[in-house]
Formats: structure tokens, C-alpha cells, sequence
């Protein structure tokens, strides 16, 4: 995933300040819990927690 973020920065540096944010907050710290997910269904997960709050 680290590596799909520095490829991204090449082209949306704002988009990878997201994603940078979203994998040191919430995926590093419950790695267990987003193992074997998809990017795409891990930020719509979290957007969904956060709208909820």
C-alpha cells in the first residue's frame, strides 16, 4: 500500500497527504483488523464510521 501512495504523490500530492494520513491513523494501528481489504473498502468503511459520529 506504501507503495501505491508514493506512485500516487507523483500525480495528487493532496490525495496522498489523505491516504498518508488515513494509513498511519487508522490502518497501522488496527492492522489486523483491515488485513486482506481492499483500499477502496477500508476508506469507505472509515468515511461511513465518520459520518455516523
Amino acid at each position: 500500500m506504501k507503495q501505491y501512495v508514493e506512485e500516487l504523490r507523483r500525480n495528487n500530492p493532496k490525495i496522498t497527504e489523505i491516504m498518508t494520513n488515513l494509513i498511519h491513523e487508522e490502518i497501522e494501528e488496527g492492522e489486523d483488523k483491515y488485513r486482506g481489504q481492499s483500499i477502496f473498502n477500508i476508506v469507505e468503511n472509515i468515511k461511513l464510521l465518520r459520518n455516523t459520529k
